[in-house]
Parts: C-alpha cells; sequence; structure tokens
C-alpha cells in the first residue's frame, strides 16, 4: 500500500549535564494505521516572477516565512521533511477526518490527522489555489516556542524551483526553472559550490547521502529539523565518532517521553568536504523508517545550514552547498 506521509521534527535546545534530564519536543511523523491514504497532490504554481527572495524570521533554529492563506497573514514553518502543506488544527478546524493516519513519533502515537482543502496560498507573487493540505495540531511547537505558528510549508510547494536558503543571510531564494531545470533569471556572476551532489526524493523527501569513517550513509535533509539526528542502529564503530555531552528527554504531542543523548559527531564527510562537530541527537529512528518506508541513518537540519547556503534544485535532483568563509 502507498500511504501519505508527512515529517517534521522540532527539538528544543534546552540541555543538562548527562547525568540529569530536560525536556525537549518530539520527532513527530504522521504516519498510517489499516486504512489505504490517498496521497496529498502537489498542487500548482502560479504567479509571475523569475525569482523571489524572501525574508527568515528566526525562532531559536526554526525558520519562519511570513505567507497570506485564505486572506489570513502569518507564520509558517519551511520544513523539507514536511511532504506537503500543513496547517495547525488550532486556526484551521474545517477539515475531514482521515483516520488512517496518525502522529508518531519517537515516543509513539498521537494525535489524529484530518485533511482540508485551501482556497489560496500566497508568498509574495508566488501563490496557489485550491490546494490540499494536512491539519493537525502544532501546539507542542508553539508553547515551546511562544509564537503562533499557522503550519508548515511542506516540500511538494517547491517541487517545480530551486531552494537557495541562507540562514546567517535571513533569507530563502525561489528560482523558477526551465524545462531542463536552468534558472530563467540568468545569474551575472557564477559560483562554484563547494558541494554537489545529487539527491533522492522519495515520497517528497529528500535524501542525501553522507560519510562517517568513509562508511556512506543515507541523510533526510529537513530544514525544520533545529538539530542533527544520528540513528542508534549505526555500526558500533561509527557511534565512537559521536562524542556524548548530554542527555535529553523528548516530549511527544501526546505527552509521551523518550531519552535521547545530546553531543556531536567529529566528522561528516558529504561530497568532498568533511564538516566537523555538528550537534546531534542520537535515538531510535525506527518509527521514521517504518513511516517513509526508508531505510535511512540520520537527519540533517539547521546544524547542517548554519554551515553555508543551500541550495536545492528539484528539476536537476541536486543538492548544492557554498560554505561561509568564516
Amino acid at each position: 500500500m502507498h500511504f501519505r506521509k508527512i515529517f517534521c521534527i522540532f527539538l528544543l535546545l534546552l540541555f543538562s549535564p548527562i547525568n540529569s534530564y530536560s525536556a525537549s519536543n518530539d520527532t513527530t511523523a504522521f504516519s498510517p494505521n489499516t486504512k489505504k491514504r490517498t496521497p496529498v497532490r502537489a498542487p500548482a504554481p502560479l504567479g509571475y516572477f523569475n525569482k523571489l527572495v524572501i525574508p527568515i524570521n528566526h525562532v531559536e533554529n526554526l525558520l519562519l516565512i511570513e505567507v497570506t492563506i485564505n486572506g489570513i497573514v502569518g507564520n509558517f514553518i519551511l520544513d523539507t521533511g514536511a511532504p506537503c502543506l500543513v496547517l495547525n488544527k488550532t486556526y484551521f478546524r474545517e477539515g475531514f477526518s482521515q483516520s488512517a493516519q496518525l502522529a508518531t513519533g519517537i515516543t509513539g502515537e498521537g494525535s489524529e490527522v484530518s485533511r482540508t482543502r485551501v482556497e489560496k496560498l500566497q508568498i509574495q507573487d508566488l501563490y496557489y489555489e485550491n490546494l490540499e493540505a494536512e491539519i493537525t495540531s502544532l501546539s507542542q511547537i508553539e508553547n515551546s516556542k511562544g509564537v503562533k505558528i499557522l503550519g508548515l510549508l511542506g516540500t511538494n510547494l517547491f517541487t517545480e524551483f530551486e531552494l537557495e536558503i541562507d540562514v546567517r543571510g535571513d533569507f530563502v531564494t525561489i528560482y523558477k526553472l526551465d524545462k531542463d531545470g536552468e534558472r530563467i533569471e540568468k545569474q551575472t556572476e557564477t559560483k562554484t559550490a563547494d558541494i554537489k551532489i545529487p539527491f533522492k526524493l522519495n515520497n517528497n523527501i529528500i535524501f542525501v547521502k553522507g560519510k562517517i569513517k568513509d562508511k556512506e550513509l543515507n541523510f533526510c535533509f529537513d530544514t525544520g529539523a533545529e538539530v542533527n539526528v544520528l540513528s542508534t542502529s549505526i555500526n558500533r564503530k561509527l557511534l565512537s565518532e559521536f562524542v556524548i555531552k548530554r542527555r535529553a528527554i523528548l516530549m511527544g504531542v501526546g505527552g509521551q517521553k523518550a531519552e535521547v543523548l545530546s553531543g556531536y559527531v567529529k566528522q561528516i564527510t558529504i561530497g568532498e568536504i568533511s564538516l566537523e562537530n555538528m550537534q546531534t541527537y542520537l535515538s531510535s529512528i525506527s518509527e521514521l523508517q517504518n513511516v517513509y518506508e526508508t531505510f535511512f541513518d540520520g537527519m540533517f537540519g539547521y546544524p547542517l545550514l548554519f554551515n553555508g547556503v543551500v541550495n536545492i534544485n528539484f528539476k536537476k535532483n541536486e543538492f548544492l552547498m557554498y560554505l561561509y568563509k568564516n
């Protein structure tokens, strides 16, 4: 069976010494149970533009973008870990029940998910009409961050474009592409990427390869992840590269709890570039692997983005990174 899956990770950076604990938000996925679920269809992008430069508002390590939805202006999280548009049921209650899907994460199952239709979603000159969206509770994120979140901007909104994400410059750029995946607005100055690798798009989730100790691993790329995550199931020799600093408690959307280890990986190589000491959680991700129907070894989130400007060309399936010089 083929089910629609939505994934987003929200991990608070509130840690304590290794012999004590603190609370953090769970890795949360929306997973199927026994009934078949029709995937959310990718909406057709509309609007006259070749390039959009969109400001980012930071709430700790979450990337917020101002969006207008059905005439309401508010914050959405840019989240490539979510395959589609997700709305916060606190503000969007009109939807029909889809009991074939539950919010699931490291800590177990949580709230149900429903589906609705949105008349219009607009990001500057880019807009979508009559598009499908999922509805679930995002109150755990709002309560922990103290900010109003209308929803998540998932991957299928951007699969006709190239995304450029610059977290230090505080902007996201959307490039319109021709049929060959080339930018319609040509660059006056071309730069050479420090990292240029292919990626796979599986159920609108981005997967890239990375190496630890020359062992190739599969990582989900998630702009909604506040920290990187490494699976406890990887080879024991590779786990020696993970340095434990603290321990944390993940809080699930339904109040469930799970213990994880916080630290950093000494070195991860992507393409030909090695990145050192990126903040990472060590945790079981078996539930998420089941949801995605994909085996992967971890997730790249904000700590990767903080190392450089990331470009994702969905038509060429290219992942590029331009490292910050300082």
